[in-house]
């Protein structure tokens, strides 16, 4: 059954959507925004009868998102720093192996969006990239800053600090799927990429195996994430701005078996016996896409 609901949908305007599930809890107030949010999706989840967009609606109000997001401590996330980045190490190689334009010595200016504790950045860094990083916590960025000594900005991504057509690379690493409108948000992006320049966007998928076969009790079902993309809608949002997806591959994490026992059991267990590193895949894609001409 189709509901018509004022909310526009975000990649194709469109106001008629199916609901997937309804809202699950009606006090949202106590839920704690942060890098490393483990509550279930508790939001009234719908998709778009015309484009098959999945969101979240009604949808957050940028203003109070870009609040939660600047004032959150998370103190686990960096727990596991030299496992994030190996894990963007391994998935980086994957991205120069098999797309021979992307190099330090031809496309040396990177903007990383979101780099939480500055993980990213830093392998980014160690690979030749002159990188500029963003990340609305004051907390993580603080945190990066002082760890990795780089240009981390304590901000959401500003495309005023740059000219227009100036940079080589943007990378949002798990971060679409989190903001108010992911249009505005690679509008932005598309403006400072100049033409020939890459996005690389890292995002969990809601058409891959591991999804369709958990459902809703796949972990990245989260009150956090607003957009649940797939190829189809991805690539539709990419072609607006002239962008065109030369790859897509899947990504693989490794993090602690310590750090994932605790999220799992939204931090009941918090001294599990066994800390080992564990590589694991639940869906995540990492997407390149070209930036063609204007």
């Amino acid at each position: 059954m189709l509901e018509r609901i004022s909310d526009n949908c975000d990649l194709c305007g469109g106001k008629e959507f199916k609901t997937l599930r309804q809202q699950r809890r009606v006090n949202h107030d106590s839920v704690v925004v942060s890098s490393s949010s483990n509550t279930p999706l508790i939001s009234k989840l719908s998709k778009c009868s015309e484009c098959d967009l999945v969101q979240v609606l009604p949808s957050n109000r940028e203003a109070d998102l870009l609040i939660a997001y600047e004032t959150a401590i998370d103190e686990t996330h960096s727990e596991n720093s030299l496992l994030r980045i190996r894990s963007f190490k391994r998935a980086m190689q994957k991205v120069l192996n098999s797309n021979s334009e992307i190099s330090p010595n031809m496309t040396p200016r990177l903007v990383d969006i979101g780099c939480a504790g500055g993980e990213f950045p830093a392998v980014a860094a160690s690979l030749g990239f002159d990188v500029v990083a963003f990340e609305p916590s004051r907390h993580l960025s603080e945190i990066g800053r002082e760890k990795f000594k780089l240009d981390i900005r304590s901000s959401a991504f500003d495309r005023k600090q740059f000219g227009e057509s100036s940079i080589d690379i943007v990378t949002l690493w798990d971060v679409l799927e989190h903001v108010d409108s992911p249009r505005d948000l690679l509008a932005d992006v598309m403006w400072v990429l100049r033409p020939g320049g890459f996005l690389i966007l890292n995002l969990p998928m809601i058409d891959t195996f591991t999804a369709r076969v958990l459902r809703y009790q796949w972990p990245f079902y989260l009150h956090v994430h607003l957009y649940y993309f797939t190829n189809k809608t991805i690539r539709r949002f990419l072609e607006q701005f002239g962008g065109e997806i030369i790859s897509v591959k899947s990504y693989s994490q490794t993090l602690s078996t310590k750090y994932l026992v605790r999220r799992a059991t939204g931090g009941r267990v918090k001294n599990f016996a066994v800390n080992l590193p564990m590589r694991y895949w639940l869906g995540q894609r990492t997407v390149v896409v070209r930036i063609n001409e204007r």
